[in-house]
């Protein structure tokens, strides 16, 4: 894919407003003697030349490079570019602009695609820093911005971290966004299977039957959309020994795949596997067949 580029005289227009170092039209750096006499041409061409339409024109531009190079696998040269539109971004608009601090998201999605954890989180950190400063009162990029923090931790293998981070974004989402908001029961989710995960079984239920109580209230009993917490559910009281219950919840989860979708349905087909390993770990003397279509009608 061919790069585009901005004509030579508005970016010298534009990097002599970032106070940024240029390149000229033959490749080479030029000296600070030059970029001076730039900027002066510049300002006696008058404001027009570097309107604020015109700036914001080649941030977009710079991101869009930056993208290019990103597809061919160059991340230093992205981050060159991104780099470009922040400082552009910055002295045009502010700081606290929500188009400059989604520049700074995209350097943290930068780095998370290079495998960077801790450039990642820096980025990430910095942008909810000027978020937390913004007189903006929508609170969705910020709920992003701490569930991004929450995912990198998470990738990382540090769960404590990254609790800490789900919960603060879910104590934000449920007062922006409500408790009965997809994204919010999405979080509950999240954060019940990081304590299955560290065999926390106690916050583990908590959270996946809180996640539960809304999605009932929601959807309704019977809603496909249930049957992964009732299996989930049953996988901790697998793992702590509670067959009688375990069994209990991924029946559940298997009536209403099968209900909805038919016994080969691959969902249905996926917690019947399931059934039958929790129904053999409790070491119940019945066959699994005759004890499920027993419990069937």
């Amino acid at each position: 894919m061919k790069l585009r580029y901005l004509p030579f005289p508005l970016v010298a227009a534009i990097f002599a407003l970032s106070g940024c170092a240029t390149t000229s039209q033959d490749g080479g750096t030029e000296p600070a003697a030059a970029q001076r006499q730039d900027a002066a041409a510049v300002q006696q061409q008058g404001a027009a030349v570097v309107s604020l339409e015109d700036s914001q024109k080649a941030a977009k531009e710079y991101d869009d490079i930056a993208m290019q190079h990103i597809a061919r696998g160059e991340y230093a040269q992205a981050q060159d570019w991104y780099s470009r539109a922040l400082l552009i971004r910055k002295r045009t608009l502010g700081e606290v602009h929500p188009e400059t601090i989604a520049t700074y998201d995209s350097l943290a999605w930068l780095n998370l695609s290079k495998g960077s954890y801790e450039e990642t989180l820096k980025w990430y950190q910095e942008a909810l820093a000027l978020r937390e400063r913004s007189p903006s009162r929508d609170m969705t990029d910020k709920i992003i911005n701490l569930e991004n923090i929450a995912n990198v931790h998470y990738r990382q293998g540090e769960h404590n971290q990254a609790l800490e981070w789900y919960r603060k974004t879910v104590e934000l989402r449920e007062s922006a966004q409500g408790k009965e908001h997809p994204d919010t029961i999405a979080d509950y989710h999240r954060i019940a299977r990081i304590y299955a995960a560290q065999f926390d079984f106690r916050n583990a239920l908590a959270w996946y039957k809180k996640a539960l109580a809304v999605q009932k209230k929601n959807l309704g009993k019977d809603h496909p959309a249930i049957a992964p917490l009732h299996n989930d559910i049953a996988n901790v009281y697998f793992d702590r020994g509670d067959y009688d219950r375990a069994l209990s919840e991924c029946l559940v989860a298997y009536k209403i795949f099968a209900k909805k979708f038919g016994p080969q349905h691959q969902g249905s087909v996926l917690v019947k596997t399931n059934l039958e390993r929790i129904y053999k770990g409790s070491s119940r003397p019945a066959p699994f067949k005759d004890w499920l279509a027993e419990n069937m009608r």
